[in-house]
């Protein structure tokens, strides 16, 4: 684990054209960042409700966030990443501050809706044999075009019940998570 400002960690990882999945969080904080990195450069940003799996924030809202926190703790999970688009702008707001420990449920109009995510794939033929069962499920109903909210119904669960699930696939570095575009 390692600690920097995330812009000075961002200009390092651009530096180095690393790529890999880039996890950040901030001790005592309960939220916890996902970068997908390609050479470098962010193609994905969620941050993470570490006391629900509530997702936060995500795309160049949260990358924004993160360079206003000061210093972080990172690790990066090395490997070509490809597939998947471009970090694009958040249009909603955020549902407070992400360091809150009891940050309430977001209302319809507020946050991240699982309706508004989908999970793509970054790895074709992961090493499956390490993944729990919840795990490899999870990761063969994602296609890139069912939503968080339409996984979740297919599992017989709630999407906030998936979302531990999907935090575990995308710190190893197999999905990401984008927002729907219509």
């Amino acid at each position: 684990m390692y600690t920097k400002d995330f812009a000075s960690l961002l200009q390092l990882l651009s530096l180095s054209q690393q790529s890999g999945t880039l996890i950040v969080l901030r001790q005592g904080e309960a939220w916890q960042a996902s970068l997908q990195l390609q050479k470098g450069r962010p193609l994905s940003c969620i941050i993470i409700s570490l006391v629900d799996g509530r997702l936060l924030m995500s795309g160049a809202q949260a990358v924004d966030w993160l360079a206003s926190r000061g210093e972080l703790q990172w690790y990066l999970t090395v490997g070509e990443q490809a597939g998947a688009a471009s970090l694009a702008p958040t249009t909603t707001a955020p549902t407070g501050d992400p360091g809150q420990r009891s940050a309430p449920s977001p209302s319809p109009s507020q946050g991240m809706r699982p309706s508004h995510l989908v999970p793509r794939r970054l790895l074709q033929s992961p090493p499956l044999s390490s993944w729990s069962r919840e795990e490899r499920l999870l990761f063969a109903l994602i296609d890139g075009s069912r939503t968080v909210s339409e996984i979740a119904h297919l599992l017989r669960r709630s999407p906030e019940q998936i979302m531990p699930l999907l935090l575990s696939l995308i710190q190893r570095g197999a999905i990401t998570l984008e927002e729907l575009h219509q």
